[in-house]
């Protein structure tokens, strides 16, 4: 919008006015109206849109506008309408404004043959465009169509529907009685649908959907009407102003005398039920004459406010105050339904919230008052009242109400109301309608009211607005921004911009004219596009163009040299074109010149090869059955004997093959003789073949034979070799079972002096076993008394030293350890029962024989000195421990309930048997519950209690794992934590005796691994402090 340019802003009356723009605010501008005496207002900046230079100009369709929007189509609307031109275009959608008069020759019979056929756009709009349009597209897709035909009340719209009727059944009926009771079906039910009310005089109180049928020729062969929602209530009632419907009054104006006299008919206002409202009648020339011939004539799931309504109505006392209250509860948060008190209409604001509800439609905002709403949606009649007419001696009248009233339970529900629901009936007929117009294509036409006296020539512009708001005209014009919405016709556009071109420019024809401006101006292509006749603009583009158009001179003459570039341009480009034409031309003549010698020649061949097929084909044939002579030979080559007969047998044949190939080359043969001689050759090879392979299968029979006696021959002598054989293998075998016995018997002999030898060992052995438990008992509770009675004598002072503790802890253990042994060295003396004499040895030397010794007696002995010592120094340590500490808080390395049951019960003798399954170094792993003893006190209820694992190699232990919660995991292994781990045997803990604590070795590996036990182990191998054992040999095997 530019300075000094006319605009249009709204107006209260005509909908919008012509003013120029004097002020711009914020969001505002100040408009001064081009009428004289008139005021300056201010408007909305989105509610002003630009005008066009012409106001008074008017187009067909309005996207031929240079400017589109609501200001300009309502403008067009009224320029056009003033000059009696009802229809306009937008796109494809027509605009009907009602003339409330006959136009002359608007529908006349040629007017119908003019648009026959014609496209939309060809000739001006009119209502036949649509209809025809319709019809050829649904020829042309093979799809039903359907024509939307919508409007206020008094807009045209039963006029508009008769036009197209009329059309479709004049152009493409029969012309049979079919096209006429088609038309003529509207008076009928207009008769029967239509009243006055007061926006219209012939208002339809009925909705109806018109189906035209067509045969597979497309022409017109019947119809159907469907109709919906009657208004039953304005039979009874009528407002003051309006009218029943038409039929009543048409019998009391038009019947004949017969039919008055029979029914009694007389003046509207003698009935009640027609003389509540308006009793004037409404007629003009062509009513008059109907009345005349009538007069001759022998006789003329979501819940929705309709659910919740129904719902209203089935409660025992329903009222429209709780259904309003209903409605705003359950919708409350609903964007489109609101109470009546927010609105900014006065009248609206008038309704109380019980009294209504507001409903923002697509078309605008409607308050709805519930004033007997529940009344009126309750569609069915009182029970008695259907019993009392179904009893009419009527026929008629019986029948209408004979499906409601076929049981006797009709009868016994008299007295009561039943409910049908007129809102159900409403949405059920609805999705019917909405389910026939998805399945078909659309067209619309938007039937517009000028005023709302119903007289001609009268045009009320904000009314008009609205209605075009409404029906979504406006939507349409935004809708269409986002293409091509602006349209001029070639011829328009030379027309208005022939004046500023010279006389050479002139001369060209109207599209190369437009194409050449719009060249030179170097206009975007994305913004316009070439029809056939027309060019399409984006939006603002036009109006940009005919900016440029009608610049200055200076300009101009540079534009109309551009103009000239491009004219030489393109008439060189298509002198180009044309001799590439032409060379293509030529090379199209030689390649058909070289196409049709192709085809003589092959035709020629075809022709040839039609007349010696048959003899080829024979050759063909006879020369495949000389090539297959090979395979005789084959075949002979393996006979033995009468190969000189087959040999001239197949001389023969060979011979005769050749004869009829010469035959078949030299002669003219028909095909059934050569297919004789043909078949003649191949029975006479087959049978060749057939002797060839039966002699062949005689000899092979032969040679079959024949092998089969040299075979058993060979099978017999091989028997007899076979039954030699075994006589002499029983022979021997009778030797060896004797021998066999014999030294079984010796064996058994020296093996029992043997095992009475072994039985007298052991018992020696375990009676020195038994003897050597003694001896360690003795000692131990010797070493007992001496630490105690030497721990006793060290001063108080002295044992805050602990260094000094230290040294003479180790010196008296191993003093104690001294005598210990030599004391049971001594009694192993006597008894004479020790093999190995090791209680002499040093620490360092039993643990270097313990990992290095392969005599498994010294290894075990080591073994059983290294834990006698362990078991000691652990017992002297218990005893000398400082008098402050507690001495429930000691170190464990085995839980208590082990120790306990090793001071109870001491160690059985091992007998030899058991001793010897520990030599084997059996693999033992145990799980029991552990709570170490500076826990106990923190936690009495045994919360945090562990799990003490142990796996033993043998009767010692080899690995020892502590769990607890909140702590890391303890790991020990033999050799490196011998000081911390169990020093007792596997008989000594008892664990074998507990039930449930030995466990299976997957289950001790998992535990191991997960606490890192294995890099535990591997570092103390690699340090070579672990003691050999099996878990330290599978490991160093895993690791290689």
């Amino acid at each position: 919008m530019e300075d000094g340019k006319p605009v249009w802003a709204p107006h209260p009356g005509d909908g919008f006015q012509l003013g120029t723009i004097v002020d711009i605010g914020a969001d505002s501008l100040t408009i001064e109206p081009l009428k004289q005496g008139q005021k300056s207002f201010t408007a909305q900046l989105n509610q002003v849109f630009p005008a066009e230079d012409d106001v008074n100009k008017h187009v067909e369709d309005n996207c031929s506008l240079m400017y589109l929007n609501e200001a300009t189509l309502l403008n067009n609307v009224r320029v056009r309408y003033s000059k009696d031109r009802i229809y306009t275009f937008v796109a494809n959608i027509l605009i009907a404004v009602n003339p409330y008069y006959d136009i002359p020759k608007l529908y006349a019979p040629e007017t119908i043959k003019q648009y026959h056929g014609r496209s939309l756009g060809t000739l001006p709009p009119h209502v036949y465009a649509i209809a025809d349009k319709a019809y050829r597209d649904m020829r042309v897709l093979k799809m039903s169509q359907s024509i939307i035909v919508s409007g206020e009340s008094g807009a045209g719209k039963t006029e508009n529907t008769k036009f197209v009727l009329r059309y479709l059944t004049t152009s493409y009926g029969t012309g049979q009685d079919i096209d006429e009771r088609i038309v003529e079906a509207n008076p009928l039910l207009e008769a029967f649908g239509n009243a006055k009310t007061v926006r219209n005089n012939n208002s339809s109180r009925f909705g109806k959907f018109v189906e035209i049928h067509f045969n597979e020729k497309n022409t017109v062969v019947g119809g159907f009407v469907s109709h919906y929602l009657l208004e039953k209530s304005r039979i009874c009632q009528q407002s003051q102003e309006e009218r029943n419907y038409h039929i009543f009054y048409r019998l009391c104006a038009g019947a004949s005398e017969d039919i008055r006299t029979k029914f009694h008919l007389e003046s509207p206002d003698t009935f009640r039920y027609l003389n509540r409202g308006c009793t004037r009648f409404f007629a003009n020339k062509d009513t008059d004459k109907q009345i005349l011939q009538n007069r001759k004539s022998p006789e003329a799931k979501l819940v929705g406010i309709l659910d919740i309504l129904d719902e209203e109505n089935r409660l025992p006392q329903p009222s429209d105050q709780h259904f309003a209250e209903t409605v705003h509860n359950k919708h409350k948060n609903h964007f489109r339904l609101t109470v009546p008190r927010k609105s900014k209409l006065q009248v609206h604001r008038n309704v109380r919230d019980d009294e209504g509800f507001i409903v923002r439609h697509f078309a605008g905002a409607v308050c709805y008052e519930t004033t007997k709403f529940v009344e009126k949606n309750n569609d069915a009649l009182h029970m008695s009242l259907e019993c009392l007419v179904s009893e009419s001696k009527d026929r008629f009248i019986r029948e209408l109400f004979e499906n409601s009233n076929n049981t006797k339970d009709s009868k016994q529900k008299a007295g009561k109301l039943s409910f049908i629901s007129v809102g159900n009936k409403f949405k059920t007929q609805l999705n019917i309608l909405l389910e026939k117009l998805r399945s078909t294509g659309s067209s619309f036409i938007r039937c517009i009211k000028p005023n709302l006296k119903m007289v001609s020539h009268q045009f009320e512009g904000a009314q008009i607005l609205s209605q075009l708001q409404c029906s979504g005209m406006v939507s349409v014009l935004d809708l269409m921004q986002g293409g091509f919405p602006s349209r001029a016709p070639f011829h328009e556009l030379y027309n208005m911009y022939k004046q500023y071109m010279p006389a050479k420019l002139t001369r060209l024809d109207p599209r190369l004219f437009c194409k050449a401006l719009f060249k030179a101006l170097g206009l975007n292509e994305n913004d316009y596009k070439f029809g056939l006749t027309r060019v399409f603009f984006r939006p603002g583009k036009f109006k940009e163009f005919d900016q440029i158009m009608k610049s200055d001179p200076d300009h101009l003459a540079e534009l109309v040299k551009k103009v000239n570039q491009w004219l030489i341009c393109s008439r060189w480009k298509k002198v180009q074109w044309c001799s590439l034409s032409v060379i293509k031309l030529r090379n199209k003549m030689l390649y058909r010149a070289s196409a049709c010698i192709k085809m003589q020649k092959t035709v020629r061949m075809w022709l040839c090869r039609k007349k010696h097929k048959p003899r080829i084909d024979g050759l063909v044939k006879v020369r495949n059955l000389k090539n297959r002579m090979d395979k005789f030979n084959e075949v002979i080559a393996g006979l033995k004997e009468g190969k000189q007969e087959m040999n001239m047998l197949i001389q023969g044949l060979d011979a005769a093959i050749n004869t009829t190939m010469l035959k078949i080359k030299t002669t003219a043969m028909t095909r059934i003789d050569m297919d004789h001689e043909y078949q003649a050759l191949v029975t006479r090879s087959e049978e060749l073949l057939t002797a060839m392979q039966n002699k062949k299968k005689e000899e092979e029979e032969k040679e079959r034979l024949k092998k089969i006696q040299e075979e058993m021959a060979r099978e017999k002598k091989r028997r007899e070799e076979e039954e030699q054989r075994c006589k002499q293998d029983k022979e021997d075998r009778r030797l060896v079972h004797a021998c066999v016995r014999a030294h079984l018997f010796k064996h058994a002999v020296s093996l029992q002096a043997e095992m009475d030898v072994q039985l007298e060992a052991e018992r020696e052995e375990a009676a020195a076993r038994q003897n050597i438990l003694e001896q360690e008992r003795r000692d131990r509770e010797l070493a007992m008394r001496i630490a105690q009675s030497e721990a006793e004598l060290i001063p108080e002072d002295t044992l805050n030293d602990a260094g000094l503790r230290r040294e003479e802890m180790a010196k008296e253990m191993s003093e104690l350890l001294s005598r210990g042994p030599q004391v049971q060295a001594t009694k192993a003396a006597a008894a004479g029962t020790k093999k190995y004499e090791l209680s002499k040895w040093k620490y360092a030397e039993l643990r270097d024989a313990i990992n290095t010794s392969c005599d498994i007696e010294l290894l075990a002995a080591c073994r059983e000195e290294f834990h006698r010592r362990l078991k000691v120094y652990h017992a002297w340590k218990s005893k000398n421990k400082k008098r402050g500490n507690n001495p429930g808080i000691t170190e464990q390395r085995a839980p208590k309930s082990v120790t306990d049951y090793a001071q109870a019960n001491s160690a059985p003798p091992i007998p030899a048997r058991q001793h010897e399954v520990a030599m084997n170094r059996q693999q033992r792993y145990f799980r029991i519950p552990f709570i170490r003893p500076g826990d106990q006190y923190k936690d009495p209820q045994n919360k945090k209690k562990g799990w003490w694992y142990a796996h033993f190699d043998g009767p010692w232990i080899a690995r020892q794992m502590e769990l607890h919660p909140d702590k890391q995991p303890i790991l020990l292994v033999a050799g490196k934590d011998d000081m911390e781990m169990c020093e007792l045997s596997l008989e000594e803990t008892g664990l074998t005796r507990k039930r449930g604590a030995e466990i299976l070795p997957r289950q001790f590996e998992e535990i191991w691994e997960r606490c890192g036990g294995i890099q535990y182990l591997r570092r103390a191998i690699e340090k070579r402090q672990a003691r050999p054992t099996y878990a330290t040999a599978m490991l160093q095997t895993l690791l290689k």
